[in-house]
């Protein structure tokens, strides 16, 4: 299946106002960060896996995380897709780059850690994990 293919069927084959639990909001957004995560965690893991190790861990702990919630809740979700959507979105950050090098397509991630620790970035995944909800896409940020 194309990856863009997989993507999208994760993205939009569930109802933009999924269904929700404890006062989460019924327009959870949880696949669009899903997808942040996953752009920020490629780029950290292609471009700073030696200068930020505690970051690189916190990321691929919230990966993890994520997938497992995605499989567990979202009923079109497979290993397939999920690995799917990973390989794209954790290269979008090349995308950016103008010459696909990490000078010039690390962007995102630098601003992205600049707004946390990895614990307070491990308490707000683990906060969007904690109630079972069909994840949806919007809102998206």
């Amino acid at each position: 299946m194309c990856i863009a293919i997989a993507a999208a069927v994760l993205a939009v084959s569930v109802p933009v106002h999924a269904e929700s639990e404890k006062g989460r909001p019924k327009e959870n957004g949880i696949l669009c960060a899903y997808m942040t995560v996953v752009s920020v965690w490629g780029a950290a893991k292609a471009c700073y896996p030696e200068r930020d190790p505690e970051w690189i861990e916190a990321l691929d702990e919230a990966v993890a995380k994520l997938d497992e919630f995605v499989l567990r809740n979202h009923p079109e979700a497979t290993p397939e897709l999920v690995e799917e959507f990973k390989e794209y979105h954790g290269n979008v950050w090349k995308k950016y780059s103008p010459d696909g090098t990490c000078a010039t397509g690390g962007g995102e991630y630098e601003q992205f850690i600049s707004n946390w620790t990895p614990g307070e970035f491990m308490e707000w995944v683990d906060g969007w994990v904690s109630v079972d909800v069909v994840p949806a896409f919007n809102p998206c940020y």
